[in-house]
């Protein structure tokens, strides 16, 4: 371990000697970083489906629409992380009220489904919806109209993942 950074330990345990599950707080290893001087780096983003994403067109596709994206101003992809928190329309029968980076926001049968996702390139955080809806199997599509998704994204100044 390194001789930077800062470290906090266990009660009644040596922080000079401390490690792993003794301590509390471990500052010795890069951590993520937010520019504070970009606004971009941290906001909150509501997303309202005023419109329904188009599903597949056969028996059995999925189709992907981007629904929004933010440019993150760097020359590079960065890392993120988003927290979602989600309101479905009436009449959905499963849903993850909260999720991370990726969710499934409408399933009304186990041929249908709305998902949800964030990704990055090296210009944008991109927001994704993935529907499937197989109609040789009946049961109801998955309409989104209506739902609202409250985002809090935070876009790291630098790759956390590497090469």
């Amino acid at each position: 371990m390194s001789d930077y950074g800062l470290k906090v330990s266990k009660d009644g345990v040596d922080v000079r000697t401390a490690t792993g599950v003794e301590l509390l707080l471990n500052l010795s290893k890069p951590q993520a970083k937010l520019d504070t001087t970009k606004t971009v780096s941290f906001q909150n983003i509501d997303l309202l489906f005023l419109n329904d994403p188009p599903e597949g067109t056969g028996a059995g596709d999925t189709a992907t629409t981007l629904v929004y994206k933010v440019a993150h101003g760097y020359t590079y992809t960065p890392s993120f992380w988003c927290l979602v928190q989600e309101t479905p329309p009436s009449g959905t029968a499963f849903y993850q009220a909260y999720f991370q980076d990726t969710g499934l926001v409408a399933q009304h049968t186990g041929f249908d489904y709305a998902s949800f996702y964030v990704k990055a390139d090296a210009t944008n955080v991109n927001f994704y919806v993935d529907k499937y809806y197989d109609s040789g199997f009946g049961g109801l599509a998955n309409n989104i109209s209506g739902m609202l998704l409250r985002i809090r994204l935070y876009i790291f100044v630098e790759d956390l993942i590497g090469d």
